[in-house]
């Protein structure tokens, strides 16, 4: 061997080579040359001795097949890429030139098994994943089906009786997605059986890597020392093996190097493998203490792989104890990757029997986040059986904090299926009192989609019960919104037990929130289930917030059943809300429909409300009155109680919600009392209205008034309707006929009234007349004043004659 070989150009082959050795050291030259570098630079490159690089080249040493793979990847990258035929000749040179040493032959041929069995883990971890992630895609679909097929159901059960064609398209489209939801739980079945097996064959072939590694270095110490040209790593696997943690500490000092950290690191990956976990501890704390921490950092994952679930917990208990927190993250993220659940579970078990709390939680609860349902499920059961059911139930409320609630439902499922009620409930009681109001109603639709009504509809309770009514407000909004449930129901439910206040502050977040028709629920409900003590205290506190309440009062009288305000009425007036009780009173008449109203009127006379009494509506049957301009409006506001006048259309709408409540009698004596104290004019308007709501109340009227007014009033009466446009001439007609022995003196009298008029407008009209000639004359006369005298010329008979004319 020459100094050439270390510097750039290498030396000729020796004589001395075997045929086998040749081959490869000209091959491996040839692949080397396609670099186009030299010797020390491709030695600088890959991290390896000038030296032994040379040796590899000039065939009088035999390089490890990792040295040889590098090779033919560098060429890949930087030259004419190698084929798979150029590669598999190279594998069996390197074969034949590794047989004269048996011993060096056998170990390779262990390196290489060990390179394919990491090779089959990584593919058993591939198509794992791809298991998994399928299993997880068509239980997706198989959810998805589920559910059309219990909305499926119920349209058939709501429509089966009306819809004899929809339901046999119903019927085909049902069966088809029984077929496809069969297909798809026979595929879920088939990848659970693969994925089983796919974790099955990660596990033999872990176990088979670990089993050739310590073949491996079994064949490596029986080989020994070699005389001066051993390589440096062989020596440090016999170290490896022998050698104390401060021995090994301080070896892998000596390593930290620049070339050498690899080499450094795979040295403690392996002692961290094969020596017990108190000294793989001791060793990666002793690194730490060296200030060779990124050593220990960098071979954690690897130990942690080939580790039982108690030496994992040895490994966290021993960290933690040295404040190594970072490889406390480390060991417990790598146990999370690839241990299995049961292990996962023992692991939790094992770090809060020696209260690492604190682990215990970070573990379990990055478990019940991120891992599929089907593993959480079975760790937490694992767990529980093992005797840490508070455990458990800890790992669940972490999942509910975080995880989808459709991933929530499924387990809740899973763990009600599985007999654990106790143990599920922790799920949805979080997802209440914590979670959002959408991801509230989000399970809350998911669990009644699984059935679980009842466990779906107890979670909507607690999460209303303690929390805000911000909270409240914004779950009923999200309610209607989905359409996943009544949010009236959960008003009714909700303020059953709540006080007064926080009744009020729900009303007020509702209509902030823009949901009126909830909070006009809220208030019905207060009055249907609240004493008239606790209603006027909770109007008073809305109006401390709302101000005036006629605009709440409209939309309520606008949203709610009759009953509802009926009671509202009636229970303004007896809490002495006196005008607000008479503003919603006379809301619900002209608000809604002749029938609504009606009801409601029937509604308070079934309560004995005084608001349907002839006394109580004496006070509102005056007409509205004009307003003085010069008056001061803050010294005629009155009080609260003071009786509000109303207009000639309410009137109207109050007889006929009167005799639409069954109270022909007080309708008809409402209606006389309000004509009697009206002007001829206003009768007629009163008419008017009547006519346009309820005819048959007009014509009632029209008798009442001519078997109870006198004469004059007839009179009056029969002129104002003869003169209002809005009147058909019949009632003046039928009011004459019903007015009995006095008819033929309102005739005459009409007929006397009517010459009167026509006289009055003949002489209008000839007064008019004399008008029109006078100001036709002064015309004239001005402009013949303004004419000339030539242009007068021809104009002025013309003028002399009109004024002659009009004189």
């Amino acid at each position: 061997m020459t100094t050439e070989g270390t510097s750039g150009a290498l030396a000729p082959l020796s004589e001395d080579l075997s045929p086998d050795s040749r081959a490869l050291a000209e091959s491996l030259r040839d692949l080397f040359y396609g670099l186009g570098i030299s010797v020390r630079r491709y030695a600088a490159r890959r991290h390896l001795n000038p030296g032994a690089l040379s040796r590899y080249l000039n065939g009088t040493r035999t390089p490890p097949w990792d040295f040889v793979a590098d090779l033919i990847a560098n060429r890949n990258q930087h030259g004419t890429p190698v084929t798979i035929e150029v590669e598999r000749l190279l594998q069996q040179l390197h074969d034949k030139a590794l047989r004269p040493n048996r011993a060096a032959h056998k170990l390779q041929q262990m390196q290489t098994q060990l390179a394919e069995a990491d090779a089959a883990v990584s593919r058993g971890e591939s198509h794992k994943q791809a298991l998994a992630s399928m299993l997880e895609d068509r239980e997706r679909e198989l959810r998805d089906l589920r559910q059309r097929i219990r909305r499926l159901e119920h349209e058939r059960e709501d429509d089966r009786q009306s819809h004899e064609t929809a339901l046999a398209t119903w019927q085909d489209e049902f069966r088809q997605l029984t077929g496809e939801r069969d297909e798809l739980e026979a595929a879920v079945d088939r990848l659970r059986e693969q994925l089983a097996d796919a974790r099955e064959e990660v596990t033999r072939a872990e176990g088979r890597c670990v089993l050739l590694e310590q073949q491996l270095e079994e064949a490596e110490a029986r080989l020994g020392p070699p005389a001066l040209e051993m390589a440096l790593v062989e020596a440090l696997e016999a170290t490896n093996r022998m050698a104390s943690v401060p021995q090994l500490v301080q070896l892998v000092t000596r390593l930290d190097t620049p070339g050498q950290e690899k080499t450094a690191t795979e040295l403690v990956t392996s002692a961290g493998r094969i020596r017990p976990v108190t000294e793989a501890a001791a060793l990666i704390a002793a690194l730490h203490a060296a200030g060779r921490q990124h050593h220990a950092e960098a071979a954690l994952p690897a130990i942690v792989m080939t580790r039982s679930a108690e030496d994992v917990v040895c490994l966290v208990a021993s960290f933690a104890r040295a404040g190594l927190e970072d490889c406390v993250v480390t060991v417990l993220q790598t146990a999370l990757k690839i241990h299995a659940p049961d292990q996962l579970a023992r692991i939790g078990a094992g770090l809060s029997g020696q209260g690492l709390e604190e682990q215990t939680k970070a573990l379990l609860g990055s478990m019940a986040v991120t891992h599929a349902v089907v593993d959480a499920v079975e760790t937490l059961l694992t767990l529980d059986h093992l005797g840490f059911g508070g455990t458990a139930e800890e790992a669940l409320r972490d999942g509910a904090r975080k995880r989808p609630v459709w991933e929530l439902a499924e387990l809740f499922g899973a763990l009600c299926a599985s007999e654990r009620h106790d143990l599920a409930e922790a799920l949805p009681d979080t997802v209440a009192l914590e979670r959002t109001s959408t991801d509230v109603v989000g399970l809350f639709s998911a669990l009644c989609d699984r059935g679980l009504d009842y466990s779906a509809h107890q979670m909507l309770r607690t999460s209303v019960s303690n929390r805000t009514t911000a909270h409240a407000a914004s779950l009923i909004s999200a309610l209607r919104t989905t359409g996943a449930g009544s949010p009236r129901l959960l008003i009714d439910e909700a303020l059953t037990d709540w006080p007064v206040q926080g009744v009020a502050m729900l009303v007020q977040d509702l209509v902030d929130a823009g949901e009126w028709a909830y909070a006009m629920s809220a208030v019905g409900s207060a009055v249907r289930h609240r004493p008239p003590a606790e209603f006027a205290e909770l109007i008073a506190v809305i109006e401390s917030y709302e101000g005036d309440l006629t605009v709440l009062l409209t939309f309520f009288v606008s949203s709610q059943s009759p009953g509802d305000i009926a009671r509202l009425v009636l229970a303004l007036y007896d809490g002495g809300f006196f005008a607000y009780s008479a503003f919603a009173f006379w809301e619900a008449l002209r608000g809604r429909s002749a029938g609504h109203s009606g009801e409601v009127v029937g509604f308070l006379e079934h309560l004995r409300g005084s608001q349907v009494s002839l006394a109580h509506l004496e006070s509102h049957l005056e007409p509205a009155p004009e307003p003085d301009p010069y008056s001061d409006p803050e010294s005629e506001s009155g009080s609260e109680s003071a009786p509000r006048t109303q207009s000639l259309r309410d009137i109207a709408l109050l007889g006929q919600a009167l005799h639409l409540a069954r109270l022909p009698a007080l309708s008809r004596t409402a209606l006389l009392t309000a004509g009697v104290r009206l002007a001829a004019g206003e009768f007629a308007e009163l008419l008017a209205q009547l006519v346009s709501v309820a005819p048959h109340l007009a014509t009632a009227l029209l008798q009442d008034v001519a078997r109870e007014a006198d004469i004059g009033r007839k009179f009056e009466i029969l002129v104002a309707m003869e003169e209002s446009p809005f009147i058909d001439a019949l009632y003046p007609r039928f009011f004459l006929k019903v007015s009995g022995g006095d008819t033929e003196l309102l005739t005459t009298m009409r007929n006397a009234h009517k010459k009167q008029l026509r006289r009055s407008a003949e002489e209008r009209a000839r007064e008019k007349l004399r008008d029109e000639r006078s100001d036709r004359f002064e015309d004239y006369k001005r402009t013949l004043r303004s004419l000339t005298p030539r242009r007068a010329k021809g104009t002025h008979r013309k003028v002399e004659r009109e004024l002659e004319f009009l004189e």
